[in-house]
């Protein structure tokens, strides 16, 4: 990849020196053009001269009269004036160019070395590096499109030693925006939270009205916080909604922490500003779902239900539910639930995994049940990888499945009821995840 720039670069350079050289490769040809001028005009005079030797001879001679010798000499005359003056035009037209090519000399050819001279300097890493051609090859790679991307979903070898370069480029280029934002995103799928935020802090400072980026901070810095509601954290969502009041992410934070903190009323609140700023898809149902848990713990008539598949849960503060024995690894709390007029055999197989959000297929832990077993709260943790490799100690983003088979194996039917999960991030704790089996996979 960076041998093809280093090919256009190249080019470019061409290109430029002959823009330079073309202008004295003209001049040179017309100082030919005004030399075989020159030369014409003396081979005329040199004919006049001979045609009116001859004329004089023959008038001594008796041969003409005096009267025929001065027509004869006047249209030669006449002739050599015509002559001088188609010469005189040309050759003045050129003049100048001969005396500029003899005053520039040399000029040209020196501008046309360093062209390419001064273009290594400019833009070359080792130079000035004005949009060096190692900045766009770090951005493809970050962006997924280089050659050094890594050869697993989680060998992330590459993807890091990409961004440190990155980094060391950024603390001499404090005006690159791009990059700037770009190193934070990556920082944000690392799961280097804290990296992320000082990155977003720096855009921040040098737009600080640009609500986008006041949400990105302040995402990363909940996250950084352990996705709690701190001081500085609470100071960032309110500056993010006073830029932009329908910032959903912001909203949900607040309905989430408030949840967590059990003021259901502030929870439900928040969660309805966020339905209000016009979300849809499956981000709408999600908050719709809330909602309608939030009305039916508060004894408040319910919406009309929806088929959501799933929502993530928080845990209390107070839970206990982790066993001593898994304490430091990673595991998910998935509640399973059947959808009231479901109907399916009570012996049909459950099967309910974790697979990773980018890598192969494989299930990356597993349970088994059946639907008579419903709804029940399933432990998915790292013990149950299938090989070395393949669990939830290797992935970071997983998503969960619970699936009604109707064929009795794990392969996917078209006849299966399927419940999905969005997104989980398993660098940190998570609450039981709500999967509810109410539609068929031929119609999700």
């Amino acid at each position: 990849m960076i041998l093809s720039f280093w090919i256009y670069a190249v080019l470019l350079c061409m290109l430029a020196v002959t823009f330079v050289l073309l202008p004295v490769l003209y001049r040179g040809r017309a100082g030919r053009v005004a030399q075989q001028r020159d030369d014409r005009a003396e081979l005329n005079r040199a004919i006049y001269q001979e045609r009116s030797a001859e004329l004089d001879a023959n008038l001594a001679a008796g041969d003409i009269d005096q009267q025929v010798h001065d027509q004869l000499s006047l249209e030669l005359q006449r002739n050599l004036l015509d002559e001088a003056g188609s010469v005189n035009t040309g050759s003045s037209t050129t003049s100048d160019e001969m005396l500029n090519n003899g005053s520039v000399g040399r000029s040209p050819w020196l501008l046309a070395a360093l062209v390419p001279l001064f273009a290594i300097l400019a833009y070359a890493d080792f130079g000035l590096s004005w949009g060096a051609i190692v900045d766009l090859q770090l951005s493809k790679e970050l962006r997924g499109g280089g050659e050094q991307t890594a050869t697993s979903p989680h060998d992330t070898t590459g993807v890091n030693a990409t961004v440190e370069k990155l980094a060391e480029r950024l603390q001499s280029q404090p005006e690159n925006d791009e990059g700037w934002f770009l190193i934070s995103q990556s920082y944000m799928r690392m799961g280097e939270f804290e990296k992320a935020a000082e990155a977003f802090k720096h855009l921040m400072d040098r737009y600080p009205n640009d609500s986008g980026l006041s949400s990105w901070y302040t995402e990363a810095l909940f996250l950084v916080d352990n996705r709690e509601l701190t001081e500085r954290v609470s100071a960032a969502i309110d500056r993010t909604l006073a830029l932009n009041p329908q910032d959903v992410s912001m909203l949900e934070i607040k309905a989430m922490s408030a949840f967590q903190n059990n003021d259901l009323v502030a929870s439900l609140d928040w969660f309805r500003q966020a339905q209000s700023a016009g979300v849809d898809g499956e981000r709408a149902e999600l908050i719709q779902q809330a909602i309608d848990r939030l009305e039916e713990d508060l004894g408040i008539a319910a919406a009309e239900p929806t088929t959501s598949p799933s929502t993530i849960v928080p845990l209390p503060a107070s839970s206990d539910a982790v066993d001593d024995g898994l304490v430091g690894q990673r595991r998910l709390e998935v509640l399973v639930e059947i959808a009231p007029g479901v109907r399916v055999d009570p012996q049909a197989r459950v099967f309910v995994f974790a697979r990773a959000m980018r890598g192969p297929p494989m299930p990356l832990a597993v349970q088994q049940m059946t639907v008579s077993a419903l709804p029940r709260l399933v432990t998915l943790d790292e013990t149950m990888g299938m090989m070395a490799g393949m669990s939830l100690a290797d992935f970071d983003q997983v998503q969960v499945v619970a699936r009604i088979s109707s064929t009795g194996i794990a392969n996917v039917s078209p006849d299966d009821y399927q419940a999905l999960s969005t997104a989980v991030d398993m660098t940190v704790k998570n609450g039981v995840i709500s999967l509810t089996l109410s539609r068929r996979v031929k119609d999700q």
